[in-house]
C-alpha cells in the first residue's frame, strides 16, 4: 500500500477512536454537606444529587470526614482540603444511605462507567450491601444492578460498568446506596466519584473510513 494511504488511514483511525469522556466528578471536598452536591468538573455538571439517610435504631448521621486521593482528579488539594462524605450509624435494625445522582443525558453516549473510592467497616453486622442501581426514567423507577459486600477497611476504588439499557437513554439516574441489617454500627465513607462514558462516532464518520479504505484498496491493487 501507498505510504501516504497508510499514514492517511492511520491518522483517521486515531482521530475516531473512542475514548472515555468525563461526564461528571464529585470530589467531596467542601466542609458543609449539602455543598458537596455540586459537581466539580465533567460535560454535564448540571445534573442534580442528593444524600439520603434512614435508619431504625439508636442513631444515625451523615458527616463531612476525611478523604482520600484514591480515583481522584487533579488538582489534588492539600491534606487539609481532602474531605469525604460519610453515612455512621449505630443500634441499627434496619440503615439505608445513598448517593443518588438524576438528570444525566447519555444520548450519543455508550459504555457509561460509575466509578469513587470508598471504605466501610460494619460492627457485629447481620448482613450488609453496597449497590449500584440505575434508572431510565429520572428515578422513579430502580433497577438493583450490582449488589456485593461493602466491607473495606481501608479506601479502594469500585468501578461499575452499566449495562447498554442506559447507552443513548436522556433522563438516567444513578443510585451508589448501602444497606445494612442487625448491626451494632458501621459507616460508609464515598469520595471522588466519576462518571465516564464513550462517545459514540458520528456515522459521517464511519462513511469518510470507509471511503479511505476503498482508496488504499485501490492503489494495493494497482501496485500489484
Amino acid at each position: 500500500m501507498n505510504k501516504s494511504y497508510l499514514l492517511l488511514i492511520t491518522g483517521l483511525i486515531g482521530v475516531s477512536a473512542a475514548q472515555a469522556e468525563l461526564i461528571t466528578y464529585w470530589n467531596m471536598d467542601e466542609e458543609a454537606i449539602w455543598d458537596k452536591l455540586t459537581p466539580n468538573d465533567g460535560s454535564q455538571t448540571g445534573v442534580s444529587s442528593v444524600f439520603t439517610h434512614f435508619s431504625v435504631g439508636i442513631g444515625s448521621e451523615l458527616s463531612n470526614e476525611d478523604g482520600t486521593e484514591v480515583n481522584i482528579l487533579p488538582p489534588i488539594p492539600p491534606i487539609a482540603d481532602n474531605n469525604s462524605v460519610g453515612w455512621y450509624h449505630v443500634g441499627a435494625a434496619y440503615d439505608s444511605a445513598s448517593f443518588r445522582i438524576n438528570g444525566f443525558n447519555f444520548s450519543g453516549y455508550e459504555d457509561v462507567v460509575v466509578s469513587f473510592a470508598y471504605q466501610s467497616e460494619n460492627f457485629f453486622t447481620w448482613d450488609t450491601n453496597l449497590d449500584v442501581d440505575y434508572s431510565l426514567d429520572g428515578g422513579t423507577n430502580w433497577e438493583d444492578f450490582v449488589e456485593d459486600e461493602s466491607y473495606n477497611a481501608g479506601w479502594d476504588t469500585a468501578s461499575v460498568a452499566l449495562p447498554a439499557a442506559v447507552n443513548g437513554q436522556s433522563n438516567v439516574s444513578i443510585r451508589i446506596r448501602s444497606v445494612s441489617w442487625g448491626s451494632v454500627a458501621g459507616f460508609l465513607d464515598i469520595d471522588n466519584v466519576q462518571i465516564n462514558a464513550t462517545q459514540v462516532p458520528e456515522p459521517s464518520t464511519y462513511a469518510l473510513l470507509a471511503g479511505i479504505g476503498v482508496l488504499g484498496l485501490v492503489a494495493w491493487r494497482r501496485r500489484k
